[in-house]
């Protein structure tokens, strides 16, 4: 596995840098928490061959100062209280991020008049307006094929939980069916695939929700366990997952891991992922605080980490691709470090590439009839169904993104 740092500004390597000043970069974006507003926009960029531009060495002391793209909202508003949750979704198309402020989370002995609000943020205007609130309580803001979903946390003893969706042309809530949380009422990662959304639950490694967005329905869908060693307990992932094709690319909940999931429909309302393959990145020298995973096209990703390192916020940006040829591991590896410059916390709470939308197929091009469909009254036998990843583990490495044709229809 090759690797380096991102930055190229040493044996002979300006005339590279600049070349590669004169090519496209890729912009990419970190939204998260900031001191006295509501939240800023961090930006970086990237060079063709995966290069951080101005990015600093790994093992810099004083690495580059990244300022904030943007903080809002602009003028005199403050949070009501210093800390707070701030949840945040994006709508491709209408170049906006839908945020969510919840001031009661962290602040139970303090009385506030509103303990939420809404907004929406233009990212071409930087405008910030009020928006609609969700019926639900302290939940998971989510995006899917440009549409905002909502997942309240379940109401105790209750085991469901209030799921809606965004209208964005009358700025109202729409309910749908609850979602069956079960015993878990924290979320920890989603997917969209295939008409479906995954939904990843804490301590829940087996299975993950899914709700079919045509057919209005929840269901499990059941992690297959690894055919080399069955007696592991299967693994959930974290964050948002990348789709591509009918295979997902997330992070677990190690600070460098990557795993690929393959996802199988049968009929419209069953569903599993394969057994996970996994890679690692280069950890970097301090502990990982929070961590996202941005596509940057192909097979070609961006780990984004923040740290505290010498007192302060530092984001270390690892970029690498992933080969699917003969298994799964990483091809190359370019790493950098940006100095916040700040001792606060700055909690990421969305990252994106400019200009890219969400990978995952648009609705109109999900086919049903691609999927592998049986008879709604025919069970899979638990022989058919390790036969099925049998198949799946032999052939990765082969095919149409590394898969098999039973896996990748």
């Amino acid at each position: 596995m090759a690797s380096t740092s991102g930055t190229k500004e040493d044996g002979g390597s300006c005339l590279s840098t600049i070349l590669g000043n004169l090519l496209n970069t890729t912009p990419v974006f970190i939204l998260t928490d900031f001191p006295g507003c509501l939240g800023a926009l961090f930006r970086f960029e990237i060079e063709p061959g995966g290069y951080i531009r101005r990015g600093g060495e790994v093992t810099s002391e004083h690495p580059p100062l990244i300022q904030p793209l943007m903080k809002f909202p602009e003028g005199d508003w403050k949070p009501p209280v210093t800390w707070f949750m701030l949840s945040a979704a994006r709508l491709f198309n209408c170049s906006s991020l839908y945020l969510l402020a919840d001031y009661s989370t962290l602040n139970f002995r303090v009385e506030l008049r509103e303990t939420k609000e809404a907004f929406m943020l233009d990212m071409q205007t930087q405008a910030l307006a009020n928006s609609n609130l969700p019926n639900g309580e302290n939940g998971c803001i989510l995006s899917a094929y440009d549409k905002i979903y909502h997942i309240a946390a379940p109401e105790f003893p209750s085991s469901f939980s209030v799921f809606e969706q965004f209208d964005v042309d009358t700025k109202s809530w729409i309910r749908l069916p609850d979602c069956p949380v079960g015993n878990s009422s924290t979320f920890q990662g989603f997917a969209v695939v295939e008409g479906v959304i995954l939904v990843s639950l804490y301590c829940t490694t087996d299975f993950v929700l899914g709700y079919n967005i045509r057919l209005a329905h929840w269901f499990k869908v059941p992690i297959c366990p690894s055919p080399s060693y069955p007696f592991l307990v299967p693994r959930s992932f974290c964050g948002r997952a990348v789709t591509i094709g009918h295979t997902l690319y997330a992070l677990s909940e190690n600070s460098r891991e990557v795993l690929a999931y393959t996802f199988t429909i049968i009929g419209g309302r069953r569903c599993f992922l394969g057994s996970p393959f996994s890679c690692y990145v280069r950890a970097f020298p301090v502990v990982t605080l929070d961590q996202q995973l941005v596509h940057l096209g192909n097979l070609d990703f961006c780990l984004i980490q923040r740290f505290h390192d010498c007192g302060l916020q530092k984001f270390g940006i690892t970029t690498f691709q992933i080969r699917l040829k003969g298994g799964m591991h990483i091809r190359r590896e370019y790493r950098s470090v940006f100095d916040a410059g700040q001792m606060e916390p700055l909690r990421m709470r969305l990252s994106f590439r400019q200009n890219w939308p969400d990978s995952e197929l648009l609705m109109q091009e999900v086919k049903p009839q691609r999927a592998l469909i049986l008879p709604e009254d025919k069970k899979l036998s638990v022989a058919d169904f390790n036969q099925m990843v049998m198949t799946s583990v032999k052939s990765f490495g082969g095919g149409q993104n590394g898969f098999s044709s039973l896996w990748i229809f």
